[in-house]
């Protein structure tokens, strides 16, 4: 089964490590990866491939609604 890879956006540490606990319980091979603001996490979405994206919608600087516009615009 392919390895399928997460990223979760979130300015609280706390609650991305949760999410990704709470991934780690499926029977699927995750690679979970955290970011705490959007700039880094847009970074990271320029050089690899998410299958899925979990973002807070209020992180300082860019907003999760922006992330995810200029994530959309650039992987159609």
């Amino acid at each position: 089964m392919k390895t399928r890879r997460i990223l979760i956006v979130d300015d609280a540490p706390e609650f991305a490590n949760m999410v990704k606990d709470a991934l780690s319980t499926m029977e699927i091979p995750l690679q979970v990866t955290i970011y705490l603001s959007a700039e880094e996490a847009w970074l990271e979405v320029l050089k690899t491939r998410f299958d899925l994206v979990i973002t807070d919608l209020r992180l300082p600087g860019i907003s999760g609604t922006e992330l995810v516009r200029r994530i959309r615009q650039r992987f159609p």
